[in-house]
């Protein structure tokens, strides 16, 4: 009969396909959970009961991580305030936290929105000046001055080149102004 330690190492896979099931492979406390769990279910397997460890192990991983996910929802719910929640009472009058906001919240809005509408143009600046390709450029360009929305197929008529090499230009400068972006903000 194999020892514990093996039949857990034998069935690692088990957890990490339900952490990627679950969309959560990076997440050490999940991870950890996981563990536990495969741990657990190795432990108080019965063979006679008729179905296999894995199968087991497996419902035994989904059902530890699920309740992860659901406690951390909660938590967000809790920490999420409405404004329409009561921020205090004063004087028998209740005041809501849309009292307690002042009304400069639309020139804040303002302030924010065209600090993220200038990185982003600088974002797409610096991705557009990194193309050396004239035919990404212009494929880009068209892209850009029709306020993205004109269609792959018309960009690719206009171009001269066939739609799914537009569609390759125009992801791959998407994922390039994405990570752009990620790197403003989380740097």
């Amino acid at each position: 009969m194999p020892d514990l330690n093996s039949i857990i190492e034998d069935n690692i896979g088990l957890i990490k396909a339900q952490l990627k099931k679950l969309n959560l492979a990076y997440d050490p406390e999940a991870e950890s959970i996981g563990y536990e769990a495969l741990y657990n279910a190795v432990i108080s397997f019965d063979a006679d009961k008729g179905y296999r460890l894995s199968t087991y192990a497996t419902c035994c991983i989904y059902n530890a991580l699920g309740s992860y996910i659901r406690s951390i929802n909660k938590k967000r719910q809790l920490e999420i305030v409405s404004y329409h929640n009561i921020a205090y009472v004063d004087d028998n009058t209740v005041h809501d936290f849309l009292d307690v906001l002042s009304d400069n919240t639309s020139v804040e809005h303002d302030y924010l929105q065209a600090e993220l509408c200038a990185k982003v143009r600088t974002a797409y600046d610096e991705a557009y000046n990194c193309l050396t390709n004239e035919k990404h450029k212009a494929i880009v360009l068209l892209w850009y001055e029709s306020d993205y929305t004109i269609t792959n197929k018309e960009v690719a008529r206009q171009v001269g080149v066939s739609q799914p090499y537009v569609n390759q230009v125009i992801n791959t400068f998407k994922a390039s102004l994405r990570k752009r972006l990620e790197d403003y903000y989380y740097a």
